[in-house]
């Protein structure tokens, strides 16, 4: 599993991919949005770890259109912010927060693994599948 970490500092995305390999993930190193799309055209990322203040003051909007990042899921996670300091990121496609000191190595790499994991789908029923009524219903 590929863990992309994106930052708007290299020190910063290195450090976390330093953090997500040392909790057990395969991680890259990114630095701004172009960056990140740069880095998935190289190898599609399973989640990707961004920067809340990267993800505060810039739109998704290109990663949403990127063929490479659309269906990937986005964590967010901060150094100096808890969960409920931030303004919500809930015009963009987050699929959750962490502050890393609180959460550390292990923790964060949980947290990358259960956002990577695939959602349950409900299955595909179809109509014909249904059993055809017999005989009119009468009231």
């Amino acid at each position: 599993m590929l863990v992309l970490c994106v930052a708007r500092h290299p020190f910063l995305s290195e450090h976390l991919a330093r953090v997500v390999r040392v909790g057990g993930l395969e991680a890259a190193a990114a630095v701004g949005i172009d960056g990140a799309r740069a880095a998935a055209t190289m190898r599609r990322p399973s989640v990707v770890v961004a920067e809340y203040e990267l993800l505060a003051t810039h739109s998704i909007a290109p990663w949403e259109s990127d063929a490479a990042l659309r269906d990937v899921p986005v964590v967010a996670f901060s150094l100096t912010r808890e969960a409920g300091e931030g303004d919500p990121l809930d015009a963009s496609g987050i699929a959750g927060f962490f502050y890393l000191p609180r959460l550390g190595n292990e923790g964060a790499a949980r947290v990358l693994l259960a956002a990577a994991r695939p959602g349950v789908a409900a299955p595909a029923v179809s109509p014909l599948a249904w059993p055809p009524a017999t005989r009119a219903a009468t009231y």
